[in-house]
């Protein structure tokens, strides 16, 4: 209900400005971590494939610039 709630406010909060851009982005992460050890051991030997999620917002776009701001989940591994 409150991540309802939220998406609904920004929502509202967008149609009041004016020049706003609503973006959504979305995709595949690949994330590849190194940590060795003095024993020739990894703990992270594996390459993790995940997901990212994004919603954005541009607004007050000028000539010389513009706000942008983005929340959403990037997941990263190893």
């Amino acid at each position: 209900m409150r991540k309802l709630l939220l998406i609904f406010s920004t929502l509202m909060l967008s149609v009041n400005l004016f020049g706003q851009t609503i973006k959504f982005q979305g995709g595949t992460t690949y994330s590849n971590l190194d940590w060795p050890t003095h024993h020739n051991f990894s703990f992270y030997d594996k390459p993790f494939l995940g997901y990212s999620g994004l919603i954005g917002l541009d607004y007050c776009n000028r000539n010389v610039f513009n706000l942008s701001s983005n929340i959403g989940l990037v997941q990263k591994g190893g």
